[in-house]
């Protein structure tokens, strides 16, 4: 994936005073130009915060009107009405994530599978947040199986391997773990560069 995305979110974070938190990142808001780089679209719910990452809740905003797409919300948003810059990182993953494997952020479960599947949902960054807790043994395989099916193989198995592990970073479940967005750049920089245009 090219990094632009990361780089639009990097300048929204660390280059516009005050910084700012799109709150709405899906595939959907990412749009692509005629040379397929993306562009971040639609700020509607974008939002101005004061970041003070030596605050003891990490510069984290409240709010009571959580919004958003279900599938890119991060937990601490959806419970508590958390707003900072790694709401975003966390959307972002989950967008990697479904570029890695071909997949919606959220599926309905429609009862299908019986009468305890009613109404629930079925989140890719939670069934990918498994994949990290596998052996060694399990986890090449694991992975490959997360893979979208219809790449047939045809992707740097290393690259392919060292994106999930970097969407796996961004959706961690705490906040302080998910790297900042400026480190998510730069990762993504240096596969891009690995892989020429």
């Amino acid at each position: 994936m090219e990094p632009a995305c990361a780089g639009g979110l990097n300048y929204l974070h660390n280059y516009t005073d005050p910084p700012y938190v799109h709150r709405n990142l899906k595939t959907s808001n990412i749009l692509l130009d005629a040379c397929f780089r993306a562009k971040l679209s639609n700020f509607g719910l974008a939002r101005a915060i004061t970041v003070d990452a030596d605050a003891e809740d990490g510069g984290l905003w409240m709010t009571r009107n959580v919004v958003g797409t279900q599938g890119y919300q991060a937990p601490e948003y959806v419970e508590h009405g958390l707003i900072g810059p790694q709401l975003d990182v966390f959307a972002f993953g989950v967008v990697l994530l479904q570029l890695l494997s071909g997949k919606e952020a959220a599926v309905a479960l429609n009862g299908d599978g019986g009468p305890e599947n009613d109404g629930k949902v079925v989140l890719l960054w939670e069934e990918a947040e498994r994949l990290g807790r596998l052996s060694e043994d399990d986890l090449l395989d694991r992975v490959t199986a997360f893979i979208d099916g219809r790449l047939d193989g045809q992707y740097p198995l290393d690259v392919a391997v060292a994106m999930l592990a970097l969407a796996l970073r961004c959706v961690a479940r705490q906040p302080r773990a998910r790297p900042p967005i400026a480190k998510v750049l730069l990762s993504l920089s240096g596969m891009y560069s690995t892989i020429g245009h």
